[in-house]
Protein backbone atom coordinates (compact mmCIF):
# COMPACT_ATOMS: atom_id res chain seq x y z
CA UNK A 1 0.00 0.00 0.00
CA UNK A 2 1.15 3.51 -0.70
CA UNK A 3 1.13 4.76 2.93
CA UNK A 4 3.81 1.71 4.42
CA UNK A 5 6.25 2.41 1.27
CA UNK A 6 9.51 3.49 2.65
CA UNK A 7 11.92 5.66 0.59
CA UNK A 8 15.33 7.39 1.46
CA UNK A 9 15.09 11.03 -0.50
CA UNK A 10 18.82 12.94 -0.97
CA UNK A 11 18.79 16.36 -1.67
CA UNK A 12 22.14 18.54 -2.19
CA UNK A 13 21.74 19.93 1.02
CA UNK A 14 19.53 19.38 3.42
CA UNK A 15 18.84 22.28 6.09
CA UNK A 16 16.78 21.12 9.08
CA UNK A 17 16.65 23.78 11.04
CA UNK A 18 18.79 27.43 10.79
CA UNK A 19 22.68 26.96 11.32
CA UNK A 20 22.64 23.76 10.29
CA UNK A 21 23.29 22.39 6.53
CA UNK A 22 23.91 18.42 5.46
CA UNK A 23 25.54 18.20 2.62
CA UNK A 24 25.10 14.84 1.43
CA UNK A 25 22.08 14.34 4.40
CA UNK A 26 18.49 13.10 3.73
CA UNK A 27 15.95 11.60 4.55
CA UNK A 28 13.79 8.66 5.57
CA UNK A 29 10.18 8.57 4.73
CA UNK A 30 7.20 6.80 5.05
CA UNK A 31 4.28 7.50 2.44
CA UNK A 32 3.39 9.81 -0.88
CA UNK A 33 1.77 13.18 -1.22
CA UNK A 34 0.05 14.72 1.87
CA UNK A 35 0.09 12.06 4.15
CA UNK A 36 4.03 11.53 3.75
CA UNK A 37 6.09 11.24 7.40
CA UNK A 38 9.80 11.58 7.98
CA UNK A 39 11.08 8.99 9.75
CA UNK A 40 14.39 9.68 9.97
CA UNK A 41 16.82 12.60 9.32
CA UNK A 42 20.44 11.12 8.64
CA UNK A 43 23.74 12.95 8.91
CA UNK A 44 25.90 12.59 5.83
CA UNK A 45 27.58 9.22 5.74
CA UNK A 46 25.16 7.62 7.23
CA UNK A 47 23.00 4.98 5.08
CA UNK A 48 19.58 4.48 4.45
CA UNK A 49 18.07 1.06 4.61
CA UNK A 50 17.69 1.39 0.95
CA UNK A 51 18.93 2.95 -2.03
CA UNK A 52 19.22 7.00 -1.89
CA UNK A 53 16.59 8.67 -4.53
CA UNK A 54 18.80 11.44 -4.98
CA UNK A 55 17.74 15.43 -6.13
CA UNK A 56 20.69 16.92 -7.03
CA UNK A 57 20.99 21.09 -6.98
CA UNK A 58 18.37 20.78 -4.38
CA UNK A 59 18.46 22.71 -1.37
CA UNK A 60 15.57 21.75 1.26
CA UNK A 61 14.60 23.59 4.10
CA UNK A 62 11.12 23.62 6.47
CA UNK A 63 8.47 26.13 4.95
CA UNK A 64 8.32 29.57 6.32
CA UNK A 65 5.56 30.55 8.86
CA UNK A 66 4.16 34.26 8.48
CA UNK A 67 2.45 35.36 12.16
CA UNK A 68 0.81 37.94 10.01
CA UNK A 69 -1.77 38.72 6.84
CA UNK A 70 -4.88 39.79 5.79
CA UNK A 71 -7.55 37.82 3.74
CA UNK A 72 -9.50 40.40 2.33
CA UNK A 73 -8.36 42.88 -0.35
CA UNK A 74 -6.52 40.48 -2.83
CA UNK A 75 -7.68 43.03 -5.97
CA UNK A 76 -6.77 46.07 -4.18
CA UNK A 77 -5.12 48.52 -6.20
CA UNK A 78 -2.58 48.72 -4.17
CA UNK A 79 -0.24 51.59 -5.98
CA UNK A 80 -3.13 53.71 -6.97
CA UNK A 81 -4.12 53.35 -2.69
CA UNK A 82 -0.70 54.58 -1.72
CA UNK A 83 -0.57 57.23 -4.48
CA UNK A 84 -3.69 58.83 -3.07
CA UNK A 85 -2.67 58.58 0.68
CA UNK A 86 -2.13 61.47 2.49
CA UNK A 87 -0.26 59.81 5.55
CA UNK A 88 -1.66 56.50 7.15
CA UNK A 89 -5.04 57.91 7.87
CA UNK A 90 -4.97 58.91 3.92
CA UNK A 91 -4.28 55.41 3.04
CA UNK A 92 -6.73 54.29 5.26
CA UNK A 93 -9.56 56.84 3.86
CA UNK A 94 -8.42 55.57 0.18
CA UNK A 95 -9.03 52.07 0.63
CA UNK A 96 -12.37 52.25 2.34
CA UNK A 97 -13.37 54.59 -0.48
CA UNK A 98 -12.27 51.65 -2.75
CA UNK A 99 -14.07 49.06 -1.00
CA UNK A 100 -17.37 51.17 -0.99
CA UNK A 101 -17.33 51.37 -4.90
CA UNK A 102 -17.14 47.91 -5.06
CA UNK A 103 -18.65 43.99 -4.20
CA UNK A 104 -16.61 41.99 -2.16
CA UNK A 105 -15.84 38.63 -2.63
CA UNK A 106 -14.66 37.06 0.47
CA UNK A 107 -14.19 33.56 -0.88
CA UNK A 108 -12.44 34.45 -3.61
CA UNK A 109 -10.03 36.97 -2.37
CA UNK A 110 -9.12 34.56 0.65
CA UNK A 111 -8.38 31.51 -1.88
CA UNK A 112 -6.19 34.36 -3.75
CA UNK A 113 -3.83 35.21 -0.81
CA UNK A 114 -3.41 31.69 0.47
CA UNK A 115 -2.71 30.45 -2.83
CA UNK A 116 -0.32 33.46 -3.70
CA UNK A 117 1.58 32.81 -0.52
CA UNK A 118 1.76 29.35 -0.62
CA UNK A 119 3.10 29.42 -4.11
CA UNK A 120 6.11 31.12 -2.19
CA UNK A 121 6.32 28.92 0.11
CA UNK A 122 4.26 29.90 2.97
CA UNK A 123 3.77 25.96 4.97
CA UNK A 124 1.46 28.44 7.68
CA UNK A 125 0.22 31.93 7.71
CA UNK A 126 -1.43 33.54 10.48
CA UNK A 127 -4.17 35.98 9.18
CA UNK A 128 -6.69 38.81 10.41
CA UNK A 129 -9.91 37.78 8.84
CA UNK A 130 -13.37 38.97 8.83
CA UNK A 131 -16.15 36.52 9.52
CA UNK A 132 -16.54 35.80 5.72
CA UNK A 133 -13.29 35.19 5.00
CA UNK A 134 -13.03 33.07 8.39
CA UNK A 135 -15.73 30.78 6.51
CA UNK A 136 -14.24 30.89 3.56
CA UNK A 137 -11.15 29.41 4.71
CA UNK A 138 -12.49 26.71 7.71
CA UNK A 139 -10.69 23.72 7.24
CA UNK A 140 -8.03 24.40 4.56
CA UNK A 141 -4.31 23.53 5.07
CA UNK A 142 -1.76 26.07 5.76
CA UNK A 143 -3.72 28.69 7.46
CA UNK A 144 -4.81 30.22 11.02
CA UNK A 145 -7.64 32.55 10.77
CA UNK A 146 -8.24 35.17 13.40
CA UNK A 147 -11.47 36.71 13.62
CA UNK A 148 -10.63 40.28 12.99
CA UNK A 149 -13.09 43.08 15.72
CA UNK A 150 -13.52 46.74 14.69
CA UNK A 151 -15.70 48.28 17.00
CA UNK A 152 -14.46 51.73 18.11
CA UNK A 153 -15.87 53.07 20.95
CA UNK A 154 -15.34 53.08 25.16
CA UNK A 155 -17.53 49.34 25.07
CA UNK A 156 -19.03 50.45 28.34
CA UNK A 157 -20.59 47.90 30.72
CA UNK A 158 -20.99 46.01 27.70
CA UNK A 159 -17.87 44.95 26.96
CA UNK A 160 -17.46 41.57 29.05
CA UNK A 161 -20.76 40.25 27.06
CA UNK A 162 -19.73 42.00 23.67
CA UNK A 163 -16.12 39.84 23.90
CA UNK A 164 -17.91 36.57 25.31
CA UNK A 165 -20.56 36.91 22.41
CA UNK A 166 -17.33 37.68 19.99
CA UNK A 167 -15.69 34.36 21.16
CA UNK A 168 -18.58 32.15 20.69
CA UNK A 169 -19.18 33.43 17.16
CA UNK A 170 -15.06 32.84 16.69
CA UNK A 171 -15.16 29.42 17.56
CA UNK A 172 -18.50 28.40 15.44
CA UNK A 173 -16.50 30.20 12.29
CA UNK A 174 -13.36 28.07 13.30
CA UNK A 175 -11.13 30.51 14.17
CA UNK A 176 -8.20 30.00 16.13
CA UNK A 177 -9.05 33.25 18.01
CA UNK A 178 -9.44 36.84 18.04
CA UNK A 179 -7.50 39.78 17.01
CA UNK A 180 -8.16 43.04 17.86
CA UNK A 181 -7.58 44.91 14.92
CA UNK A 182 -5.96 48.64 16.57
CA UNK A 183 -6.13 50.52 19.33
CA UNK A 184 -7.84 52.97 17.29
CA UNK A 185 -10.63 51.15 16.30
CA UNK A 186 -11.29 48.92 18.90
CA UNK A 187 -12.45 50.83 22.61
CA UNK A 188 -10.21 49.81 25.39
CA UNK A 189 -12.83 48.31 28.08
CA UNK A 190 -13.70 45.61 24.65
CA UNK A 191 -9.88 45.21 24.25
CA UNK A 192 -9.53 44.18 28.17
CA UNK A 193 -12.26 41.84 27.65
CA UNK A 194 -10.68 40.37 24.70
CA UNK A 195 -6.99 40.41 25.78
CA UNK A 196 -8.51 38.40 29.07
CA UNK A 197 -7.89 34.83 29.76
CA UNK A 198 -5.09 34.06 28.08
CA UNK A 199 -6.23 32.97 24.42
CA UNK A 200 -4.52 33.33 21.48
CA UNK A 201 -4.67 37.05 19.72
CA UNK A 202 -3.41 39.66 17.82
CA UNK A 203 -3.24 43.49 17.29
CA UNK A 204 -1.94 46.16 14.70
CA UNK A 205 0.54 48.02 17.14
CA UNK A 206 2.88 50.79 17.08
CA UNK A 207 2.82 51.14 13.24
CA UNK A 208 2.61 54.68 12.70
CA UNK A 209 2.97 58.15 14.50
CA UNK A 210 -0.30 58.93 13.86
CA UNK A 211 -1.41 56.18 16.27
CA UNK A 212 0.98 57.38 19.00
CA UNK A 213 -0.62 60.57 19.07
CA UNK A 214 -4.34 59.20 18.62
CA UNK A 215 -3.81 57.49 21.88
CA UNK A 216 -1.74 60.39 23.59
CA UNK A 217 -3.84 63.05 23.11
CA UNK A 218 -7.07 61.72 20.72
CA UNK A 219 -6.84 64.32 17.94
CA UNK A 220 -4.80 63.98 14.86
CA UNK A 221 -5.28 62.49 11.30
CA UNK A 222 -6.90 59.21 12.76
CA UNK A 223 -9.24 61.23 14.98
CA UNK A 224 -9.92 63.58 12.18
CA UNK A 225 -10.66 59.68 9.98
CA UNK A 226 -12.89 58.14 12.76
CA UNK A 227 -15.01 61.43 13.57
CA UNK A 228 -15.74 61.33 9.53
CA UNK A 229 -16.91 58.23 10.40
CA UNK A 230 -19.15 58.81 13.48
CA UNK A 231 -16.55 57.27 15.59
CA UNK A 232 -16.48 58.67 19.81
CA UNK A 233 -13.37 59.85 20.79
CA UNK A 234 -12.04 57.75 23.36
CA UNK A 235 -11.54 59.50 26.87
CA UNK A 236 -8.44 57.34 28.16
CA UNK A 237 -5.33 58.73 27.07
CA UNK A 238 -2.12 56.34 26.59
CA UNK A 239 1.44 57.91 26.39
CA UNK A 240 2.27 55.20 24.30
CA UNK A 241 0.90 51.97 22.12
CA UNK A 242 2.88 50.03 24.72
CA UNK A 243 1.11 51.27 27.07
CA UNK A 244 -2.21 50.74 25.94
CA UNK A 245 -1.11 47.17 25.34
CA UNK A 246 -0.11 46.82 28.81
CA UNK A 247 -3.59 48.48 30.00
CA UNK A 248 -5.85 46.35 28.29
CA UNK A 249 -3.69 43.38 29.74
CA UNK A 250 -2.48 42.75 25.61
CA UNK A 251 1.19 42.61 26.88
CA UNK A 252 0.96 38.93 27.84
CA UNK A 253 2.06 35.32 26.05
CA UNK A 254 -0.45 34.31 23.31
CA UNK A 255 -0.66 37.77 21.56
CA UNK A 256 0.90 38.82 18.77
CA UNK A 257 1.45 42.77 17.98
CA UNK A 258 1.48 43.37 14.59
CA UNK A 259 4.16 45.93 12.41
CA UNK A 260 6.43 47.85 15.68
CA UNK A 261 7.83 50.00 13.37
CA UNK A 262 7.23 53.24 14.85
CA UNK A 263 8.07 51.73 18.74
CA UNK A 264 10.91 52.60 20.59
CA UNK A 265 14.05 50.48 21.24
CA UNK A 266 12.58 50.72 25.22
CA UNK A 267 9.30 49.84 24.00
CA UNK A 268 10.12 46.60 21.92
CA UNK A 269 11.76 45.55 24.88
CA UNK A 270 9.05 45.66 27.27
CA UNK A 271 7.18 43.83 24.24
CA UNK A 272 10.04 41.26 24.56
CA UNK A 273 9.59 40.55 28.54
CA UNK A 274 5.97 40.42 28.56
CA UNK A 275 6.19 37.60 26.01
CA UNK A 276 4.72 39.34 23.18
CA UNK A 277 5.67 38.31 19.46
CA UNK A 278 6.35 40.73 17.60
CA UNK A 279 5.79 40.77 13.78
CA UNK A 280 7.15 42.83 10.80
CA UNK A 281 5.95 43.64 7.52
CA UNK A 282 8.87 44.71 5.80
CA UNK A 283 6.32 44.40 2.79
CA UNK A 284 3.81 47.72 4.33
CA UNK A 285 6.93 49.16 5.96
CA UNK A 286 9.04 49.87 2.47
CA UNK A 287 5.47 50.76 0.53
CA UNK A 288 5.03 53.31 3.37
CA UNK A 289 8.18 54.37 2.95
CA UNK A 290 8.59 54.71 6.82
CA UNK A 291 11.66 55.21 8.81
CA UNK A 292 13.91 52.67 9.82
CA UNK A 293 12.46 50.75 12.62
CA UNK A 294 14.09 50.11 15.87
CA UNK A 295 14.25 46.44 16.18
CA UNK A 296 17.98 46.56 15.32
CA UNK A 297 18.70 48.68 18.60
CA UNK A 298 16.33 46.76 20.63
CA UNK A 299 18.96 43.93 20.69
CA UNK A 300 17.71 40.34 21.52
CA UNK A 301 16.16 38.62 18.64
CA UNK A 302 14.57 39.75 15.20
CA UNK A 303 10.56 40.15 15.25
CA UNK A 304 8.77 37.18 13.70
CA UNK A 305 7.31 38.15 10.01
CA UNK A 306 4.59 39.34 8.10
CA UNK A 307 3.34 40.69 4.71
CA UNK A 308 0.12 42.14 5.60
CA UNK A 309 -2.63 42.75 2.60
CA UNK A 310 -2.26 43.54 -0.88
CA UNK A 311 -3.87 47.02 -0.06
CA UNK A 312 -0.78 48.06 1.37
CA UNK A 313 1.61 45.50 -0.11
CA UNK A 314 2.09 44.54 -3.65
CA UNK A 315 3.13 41.26 -3.64
CA UNK A 316 2.81 38.57 -0.89
CA UNK A 317 5.48 36.19 -0.69
CA UNK A 318 7.36 35.13 2.41
CA UNK A 319 10.47 35.30 0.86
CA UNK A 320 10.58 38.80 -0.26
CA UNK A 321 9.53 39.95 3.10
CA UNK A 322 12.47 37.73 4.49
CA UNK A 323 14.58 39.62 1.84
CA UNK A 324 13.12 42.87 2.94
CA UNK A 325 13.77 42.37 6.50
CA UNK A 326 17.66 41.56 5.94
CA UNK A 327 17.84 45.12 4.35
CA UNK A 328 15.77 46.54 6.64
CA UNK A 329 17.17 45.30 9.51
CA UNK A 330 20.98 44.42 8.59
CA UNK A 331 21.80 44.27 12.54
CA UNK A 332 20.43 40.61 12.57
CA UNK A 333 21.89 38.32 10.09
CA UNK A 334 20.80 35.49 7.61
CA UNK A 335 20.51 32.34 10.36
CA UNK A 336 18.64 34.59 12.68
CA UNK A 337 15.89 36.23 10.30
CA UNK A 338 14.95 32.42 9.27
CA UNK A 339 14.84 31.62 12.92
CA UNK A 340 12.13 33.91 12.82
CA UNK A 341 10.14 32.59 9.98
CA UNK A 342 10.67 28.87 11.22
CA UNK A 343 12.32 27.90 14.56
CA UNK A 344 10.95 30.66 16.69
CA UNK A 345 7.66 31.26 14.97
CA UNK A 346 6.74 27.50 15.21
CA UNK A 347 7.52 27.36 18.84
CA UNK A 348 5.84 30.90 19.95
CA UNK A 349 2.45 28.97 18.65
CA UNK A 350 3.15 25.52 20.37
CA UNK A 351 3.97 23.46 17.31
CA UNK A 352 6.28 21.10 17.06
CA UNK A 353 5.96 19.90 13.87
CA UNK A 354 6.31 23.04 11.59
CA UNK A 355 9.55 25.26 11.40
CA UNK A 356 11.37 22.34 11.11
CA UNK A 357 12.18 18.90 9.52
CA UNK A 358 12.60 16.48 12.08
CA UNK A 359 11.28 12.82 12.57
CA UNK A 360 7.42 12.46 13.15
CA UNK A 361 6.98 15.63 11.27
CA UNK A 362 5.50 15.96 7.36
CA UNK A 363 7.45 15.56 4.60
CA UNK A 364 6.86 18.94 2.61
CA UNK A 365 10.01 20.52 2.31
CA UNK A 366 10.75 24.26 0.63
CA UNK A 367 12.87 23.24 -2.37
CA UNK A 368 15.09 25.96 -3.73
CA UNK A 369 18.05 25.36 -5.81
CA UNK A 370 20.91 27.83 -4.47
CA UNK A 371 24.77 28.01 -5.50
CA UNK A 372 26.35 25.61 -3.29
CA UNK A 373 29.63 26.66 -1.89
CA UNK A 374 32.58 23.87 -3.21
CA UNK A 375 33.86 23.88 -0.03
CA UNK A 376 31.68 23.53 3.29
CA UNK A 377 34.00 22.36 6.11
CA UNK A 378 31.63 22.97 8.87
CA UNK A 379 27.79 22.72 8.54
CA UNK A 380 27.29 26.13 10.47
CA UNK A 381 29.27 27.90 7.97
CA UNK A 382 27.45 25.90 5.14
CA UNK A 383 24.01 27.04 6.77
CA UNK A 384 24.85 30.63 7.04
CA UNK A 385 26.11 30.85 3.38
CA UNK A 386 23.08 29.46 1.86
CA UNK A 387 20.76 31.25 4.15
CA UNK A 388 22.11 34.57 3.27
CA UNK A 389 21.74 33.43 -0.52
CA UNK A 390 18.09 33.00 0.23
CA UNK A 391 17.75 36.25 1.71
CA UNK A 392 19.55 38.04 -0.94
CA UNK A 393 17.56 36.67 -3.14
CA UNK A 394 14.23 36.66 -1.79
CA UNK A 395 11.42 36.41 -3.95
CA UNK A 396 13.64 35.70 -6.95
CA UNK A 397 14.92 32.36 -5.45
CA UNK A 398 13.99 29.34 -7.46
CA UNK A 399 11.59 27.23 -6.06
CA UNK A 400 10.61 23.39 -6.93
CA UNK A 401 6.75 22.72 -6.68
CA UNK A 402 5.95 20.15 -5.51
CA UNK A 403 6.30 17.42 -2.95
CA UNK A 404 9.18 14.92 -3.06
Amino acid sequence: MAGKLIRALRPEVLVPVPGLALAGGGLVVRGEGPEARVRAVLAPGEEPPMPWQDFPGEVWLPRPILLHAHLEDHDAPTADLHAAADGFAGWIRALLAWRAGREADPVASATAVLDELQRGGAGLVVAHAEAPSVRAVAGRRGVLPLLEVLAPGEGGGTAASAAAAIRRSAAELGAGGVAVHAPYTVGAELARALFHGGALGSVHLGESAEERRFLASGDGPLAELLGERGAPTPTERFPSPVAWLEACGGARPGVLAIHGGDLTAEELVRLERAGVGVVFCPGTHHAFGRPRPAFGAAGGTPPFLGCDSRASNPRLHPLRELRLARATVPEFGPVAWWASLTTRAAAWLEDPLRGRIRAGGPLDPLRVRLPVPASHDRPEALAADLLGALSELGEAAELIPGTP
